[in-house]
């Protein structure tokens, strides 16, 4: 478990590696490679290619895609956050976690349309 009180788990050979990728970016790029880091743990490749992401953006009539859990991605902020005070680093801004979901989305549907290519 990630927090004492959610329901984020991740795998601890998966925490470790986000955990050290982190603590080698730039202090200020730790909280968005952490982030990076632990939504593939978070949630499954399908969930992130077949979803529109926070949902941030207003929802058009013919995209019928569901938003990500907001609870998990509140919690993942929370963890994020928290790891960097506790290791002197940056606090992740909205901008950056913002970025990260997106490019893991982005990522996730360029992955999936190459696996129904094979």
């Amino acid at each position: 478990r990630l927090l004492k009180d959610s329901n984020l788990e991740a795998w601890e050979d998966d925490l470790r590696r986000a955990t050290s990728a982190a603590e080698k970016a730039h202090p200020t790029r730790s909280g968005f490679v952490l982030t990076c880091k632990l939504i593939p743990c978070i949630f499954k490749l399908e969930e992130l290619a077949q979803s529109r992401g926070q949902g941030l953006r207003k929802k058009k009539e013919a995209d019928l895609r569901p938003v990500l859990d907001p609870t998990k991605l509140g919690d993942l902020k929370e963890y994020v956050n928290l790891w960097c005070h506790k290791n002197n680093k940056d606090s992740v801004k909205d901008l950056d976690f913002n970025d990260a979901i997106s490019e893991k989305v982005s990522y996730a549907r360029r992955k999936l349309k190459t696996f129904q290519r094979q």
